[in-house]
């Protein structure tokens, strides 16, 4: 009878949980994304923290690292991958009649198809209407962004929000980790601690092996694509390190 009742509050309290997620997922995005990252640099700050800098200032450190690296994309990759989408906008039509007049051909011819299977001409109108609104992204970007007052306010809010959380979540990130261990029923904490650890064990080292992996091949591709002199070498590679999270 008691399994019964615990089972009945679990989904009861798994259900309220989920119900107010989906109620308020607005609010609460960037507290989730701050807690992500949090969660993702709290092994960084422990390490400065072991080798004796204070808890405050590893946290700092590991903001400006953080900090450094951001501005190193933005100054550095972002113009590039935008030099190469408009590069890629310019030779849109040509990648269009190589695919028309001889890719899809091809194929087509190889693997016995239909005349017509392909809908080319439908294709193409949809690709080049796509292809349209994406030449001008930034003024859609920036017309989307600044249409409504509050949702700029809004968005502006989370840019500041999502840092500040994050910081306070790493500072204290030891001492609330100690206050949920403390309301754990104490005849289930240890296999309860347990289980958290394989967990965190298992997930960090997934999200680790992941990043490494897409940042590996994405270098690996977008070098090797540039060394032989191919235009899109560092957007190509980029979009095959990103679809690299895919298992």
């Amino acid at each position: 009878m008691l399994m019964t009742d615990t089972r009945r509050w679990f989904w009861i309290g798994g259900l309220a949980l989920l119900v107010a997620f989906v109620v308020l997922h607005t609010i609460l995005t960037p507290f989730l994304v701050a807690l992500l990252l949090a969660y993702m640099g709290d092994p960084l700050v422990d390490r400065l923290e072991r080798a004796g800098l204070s808890r405050t200032l590893s946290v700092v450190a590991v903001f400006g690292l953080f900090t450094l690296v951001l501005m190193a994309l933005l100054l550095v990759l972002v113009p590039m991958l935008a030099k190469q989408l408009f590069r890629l906008y310019e030779l849109a039509p040509q990648i269009l009649d190589w695919l028309q007049h001889s890719a899809l051909p091809w194929v087509q011819a190889k693997f016995g198809l239909a005349d017509g299977f392909w809908k080319f001409d439908k294709i193409k109108a949809a690709i080049s209407e796509h292809m349209g609104q994406a030449g001008d992204i930034v003024s859609v970007v920036l017309s989307q962004a600044t249409a409504s007052s509050l949702a700029l306010i809004g968005w502006l809010t989370n840019l500041v929000l999502i840092p500040v959380v994050c910081f306070y979540l790493l500072r204290d990130w030891d001492i609330m980790t100690g206050k949920i261990r403390g309301l754990l029923p104490r005849q289930r904490e240890g296999q309860i601690v347990k289980l958290a650890g394989e967990c965190h064990e298992v997930l960090g080292a997934f999200i680790r092996g992941q990043l490494l992996v897409m940042v590996g091949l994405g270098v690996i591709y977008a070098a090797g694509l540039m060394l032989v002199g191919l235009e899109l070498g560092l957007l190509i590679g980029v979009i095959a390190g990103l679809a690299a999270i895919v298992p």
